[in-house]
């Protein structure tokens, strides 16, 4: 029995000491090996070091991804919620929504709700439904803001989308009408896309969305949705494209986090009668960049320029807009809105989006190569 015992410290020791050398060989006496300049380019020294190399960071990538998802998934789960709206004709729609006040206020999107509605209910993360009581659309994010008769909820926490960059791994969390638990996938940020409107074509509307690395079927299944990083923190909510040339690729994008935090705190003033109504001026645009600079031969490489389409029902429709009012014409290129340059991220719509019903609002136009100030009337959407 001495012997067995002898011999499994033994063996036990050979193998604490191995661990031990392979340790020190391999941070202290390899790194040293492989700068040193006389082994440093031998190819047999270069193949170990590559591969040593490649498996450590593999490892490390793997275990900081498996840890990262679990966590998040059970830490911002309990914020996402199923939505279920019933139109007057008794068709249903199915979606997902965010819990972004403790108090019971919701944000989803205009795919999902809207005030023609008749009934709409929420499922929260708990199992339990609740009745919307009031829905508030923001017309120009095309986040819709729910109300339900809760408290103490989980929140969601919001990123800075302006930080987000192309290649940032995010994770989609989903709930479903028949499951209780959370549903997640792994993706990515593929980059912004400041030529895209949530309403087509370009116009007042929000313009400038988020465009995320995701399978097809799983954006078809997170309409809502939010995608949060690896700190468990929203970057955007996931929307449909309504347009009706978007390519089979081109179906979905989503409203950046902080294009959201704007619309909750403008809904926030709302509630507390603190908010003037926005200003829209009525228009369709195209964008100017360098590209259409150069292939135009214009000087200025960034503008809108108002676009009328040449049909009677368009012509009138734009003749009562605030843009027609003011004195704006089809054709006229719109600069800068008091001021401030437009650009492809500080667009016309961002823009104008700054300004309420009683700001003095100036463009700055170009018509027919002249530059020319126009007041946007103040009396707008009244």
């Amino acid at each position: 029995m001495k012997k067995i015992f002898r011999i499994v410290i033994i063996v036990m020791s050979m193998f604490i000491v191995g661990g031990l050398g392979g340790i020190v060989f391999d941070y202290v006496i390899f790194t040293k090996v492989v700068t040193h300049p006389a082994w440093s380019q031998n190819e047999i020294i270069k193949a170990i070091d590559n591969r040593i190399s490649v498996v450590r960071t593999v490892e490390k990538i793997i275990v900081a991804d498996n840890e990262s998802i679990a966590d998040i998934a059970s830490r911002a789960a309990s914020t996402v919620v199923y939505i279920e709206s019933v139109k007057f004709d008794g068709t249903r729609v199915g979606g997902n929504g965010v819990v972004v006040s403790s108090d019971g206020v919701i944000a989803t999107t205009a795919d999902i709700v809207s005030t023609k509605d008749e009934m709409v209910y929420v499922k929260l993360a708990d199992g339990t439904v609740h009745d919307v009581k009031t829905i508030f659309p923001d017309s120009y994010s095309g986040i819709v803001f729910l109300r339900i008769d809760a408290e103490n909820l989980a929140t969601i926490s919001f990123a800075n989308s302006d930080n987000a960059r192309s290649g940032k791994k995010l994770i989609v969390i989903a709930r479903s009408r028949f499951d209780d638990d959370a549903q997640f996938a792994l993706g990515g940020l593929f980059g912004r896309d400041y030529s895209k409107s949530i309403a087509q074509p370009k116009s007042d509307f929000l313009q400038g969305v988020l465009i995320f690395d995701f399978s097809q079927d799983i954006l078809s299944k997170s309409i809502g949705s939010p995608a949060v990083d690896f700190q468990g923190n929203m970057v955007g909510l996931i929307a449909k494209d309504k347009s009706q040339n978007a390519t089979e690729n081109e179906k979905f994008y989503a409203i950046a986090s902080n294009d959201i935090s704007d619309a909750f705190e403008l809904f926030l003033q709302r509630q507390n009668g603190l908010l003037q109504k926005d200003v829209f001026l009525g228009i369709n645009y195209d964008i100017i960049d360098v590209v259409d600079a150069h292939i135009a031969d214009r000087e200025i490489t960034s503008g809108a320029i108002v676009s009328v389409v040449q049909t009677y029902a368009a012509r009138n429709k734009f003749a009562q807009s605030l843009a027609a009012r003011s004195g704006l014409q089809s054709g006229d290129i719109i600069v800068m809105v008091n001021n401030e340059k437009i650009d492809n991220k500080n667009n016309l719509s961002r823009l104008m989006y700054k300004h309420k019903n009683d700001d003095r609002i100036v463009l700055n136009i170009l018509r027919a190569g002249k530059s020319i100030s126009i007041d946007v009337e103040k009396d707008a959407n009244l």
